[in-house]
Protein backbone atom coordinates (compact mmCIF):
# COMPACT_ATOMS: atom_id res chain seq x y z
CA UNK A 1 0.00 0.00 0.00
CA UNK A 2 1.51 3.21 -1.10
CA UNK A 3 1.60 6.46 0.96
CA UNK A 4 -1.54 7.75 -0.94
CA UNK A 5 -3.49 4.81 -0.55
CA UNK A 6 -3.07 5.22 2.97
CA UNK A 7 -3.73 8.96 3.32
CA UNK A 8 -7.18 7.90 0.93
CA UNK A 9 -8.13 4.80 3.37
CA UNK A 10 -7.47 7.65 6.23
CA UNK A 11 -10.17 10.08 5.17
CA UNK A 12 -13.31 10.76 6.67
CA UNK A 13 -16.79 10.79 5.32
CA UNK A 14 -16.52 14.82 5.82
CA UNK A 15 -14.56 15.88 2.49
CA UNK A 16 -12.43 18.81 3.81
CA UNK A 17 -11.40 16.33 6.82
CA UNK A 18 -8.48 14.03 7.11
CA UNK A 19 -7.66 11.40 10.11
CA UNK A 20 -4.11 10.94 10.31
CA UNK A 21 -2.51 8.46 12.86
CA UNK A 22 0.37 10.04 14.74
CA UNK A 23 3.49 7.63 15.64
CA UNK A 24 4.67 7.30 19.36
CA UNK A 25 7.31 10.12 19.23
CA UNK A 26 4.37 12.75 17.43
CA UNK A 27 1.61 11.63 20.04
CA UNK A 28 4.25 12.51 22.81
CA UNK A 29 4.91 15.47 21.79
CA UNK A 30 1.25 16.94 20.93
CA UNK A 31 0.10 15.57 24.42
CA UNK A 32 3.22 17.75 25.88
CA UNK A 33 1.97 20.72 23.63
CA UNK A 34 -1.55 20.53 24.51
CA UNK A 35 -0.94 20.05 28.32
CA UNK A 36 1.19 23.05 28.56
CA UNK A 37 -1.18 25.22 26.69
CA UNK A 38 -3.99 24.22 28.58
CA UNK A 39 -1.81 24.89 31.83
CA UNK A 40 -1.66 28.63 30.65
CA UNK A 41 -5.43 29.29 32.17
CA UNK A 42 -9.29 27.85 31.61
CA UNK A 43 -9.13 30.38 29.20
CA UNK A 44 -7.40 28.08 26.22
CA UNK A 45 -9.74 25.79 24.74
CA UNK A 46 -9.85 23.82 21.65
CA UNK A 47 -10.02 20.10 20.67
CA UNK A 48 -6.87 18.12 19.38
CA UNK A 49 -7.97 18.37 15.89
CA UNK A 50 -8.02 22.31 15.84
CA UNK A 51 -4.60 22.40 17.48
CA UNK A 52 -3.04 19.86 14.96
CA UNK A 53 -4.63 21.63 11.81
CA UNK A 54 -3.24 25.17 13.05
CA UNK A 55 0.30 23.34 13.73
CA UNK A 56 0.12 22.05 9.57
CA UNK A 57 -1.04 25.31 8.16
CA UNK A 58 1.35 27.09 10.22
CA UNK A 59 3.95 25.04 8.94
CA UNK A 60 2.81 25.03 5.28
CA UNK A 61 2.76 29.03 5.52
CA UNK A 62 6.27 29.40 7.57
CA UNK A 63 8.49 26.39 6.69
CA UNK A 64 7.02 24.11 4.24
CA UNK A 65 9.21 25.65 1.00
CA UNK A 66 12.57 26.34 3.25
CA UNK A 67 12.30 22.91 4.63
CA UNK A 68 10.91 20.79 1.42
CA UNK A 69 13.98 19.64 0.62
CA UNK A 70 14.58 17.72 3.89
CA UNK A 71 11.05 16.03 3.68
CA UNK A 72 12.26 14.71 0.71
CA UNK A 73 15.63 13.30 2.33
CA UNK A 74 13.67 12.08 5.15
CA UNK A 75 11.07 10.56 3.44
CA UNK A 76 12.92 9.21 -0.10
CA UNK A 77 12.80 5.88 -1.59
CA UNK A 78 16.39 5.09 -3.10
CA UNK A 79 14.80 1.92 -5.08
CA UNK A 80 11.31 3.95 -6.69
CA UNK A 81 14.42 6.44 -7.63
CA UNK A 82 16.09 4.02 -9.23
CA UNK A 83 13.72 3.03 -11.27
CA UNK A 84 12.49 6.31 -12.49
CA UNK A 85 15.28 7.10 -13.22
CA UNK A 86 16.22 3.91 -15.32
CA UNK A 87 12.63 4.59 -16.90
CA UNK A 88 13.82 7.52 -18.14
CA UNK A 89 16.56 6.11 -20.47
CA UNK A 90 15.92 5.82 -23.97
CA UNK A 91 18.89 3.67 -24.38
CA UNK A 92 20.94 0.69 -22.64
CA UNK A 93 24.26 3.26 -23.04
CA UNK A 94 22.19 6.03 -21.18
CA UNK A 95 20.32 3.67 -18.31
CA UNK A 96 24.10 2.31 -17.77
CA UNK A 97 25.48 6.16 -17.71
CA UNK A 98 22.52 7.11 -15.32
CA UNK A 99 22.86 3.89 -12.68
CA UNK A 100 27.06 5.07 -12.78
CA UNK A 101 25.97 8.67 -11.47
CA UNK A 102 22.78 7.13 -9.36
CA UNK A 103 25.08 6.83 -6.10
CA UNK A 104 26.10 10.38 -6.35
CA UNK A 105 22.51 11.65 -6.59
CA UNK A 106 21.09 9.55 -3.83
CA UNK A 107 23.71 10.74 -1.36
CA UNK A 108 22.94 14.22 -2.34
CA UNK A 109 19.44 13.67 -2.28
CA UNK A 110 19.79 11.90 1.90
CA UNK A 111 22.54 14.38 2.81
CA UNK A 112 19.61 17.19 3.06
CA UNK A 113 19.15 18.48 6.73
CA UNK A 114 17.46 21.13 8.46
CA UNK A 115 19.09 24.32 8.96
CA UNK A 116 19.03 25.94 11.99
CA UNK A 117 18.95 29.62 12.37
CA UNK A 118 17.71 32.11 15.00
CA UNK A 119 13.81 32.93 14.89
CA UNK A 120 12.77 36.39 14.67
CA UNK A 121 10.07 36.03 17.13
CA UNK A 122 12.94 34.68 19.76
CA UNK A 123 15.30 37.21 21.60
CA UNK A 124 18.83 37.31 21.39
CA UNK A 125 18.72 36.80 25.22
CA UNK A 126 16.56 33.56 25.09
CA UNK A 127 16.90 30.64 27.18
CA UNK A 128 18.82 28.68 24.96
CA UNK A 129 21.49 31.55 23.85
CA UNK A 130 22.00 32.29 28.34
CA UNK A 131 22.12 28.55 28.46
CA UNK A 132 25.07 28.18 25.39
CA UNK A 133 26.63 30.99 26.66
CA UNK A 134 26.93 29.79 30.44
CA UNK A 135 28.24 26.72 28.63
CA UNK A 136 30.80 28.58 27.23
CA UNK A 137 31.62 30.37 30.15
CA UNK A 138 32.16 27.60 31.88
CA UNK A 139 34.47 25.99 29.41
CA UNK A 140 36.44 29.04 29.39
CA UNK A 141 36.78 29.11 33.28
CA UNK A 142 38.76 25.63 32.86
Amino acid sequence: MSTEDKVESTTSNDKDGLRIVLDPEASRAFSEMSASLKAVGGYVKFYPSQLVSHIITDFFGTYFERDKETLVSKFFDAKAYIASEVQRAQSADEAVNILKGLSDSIDKIKGKGRVFRRSKERPVGSVRGRKKAKITYENDKV
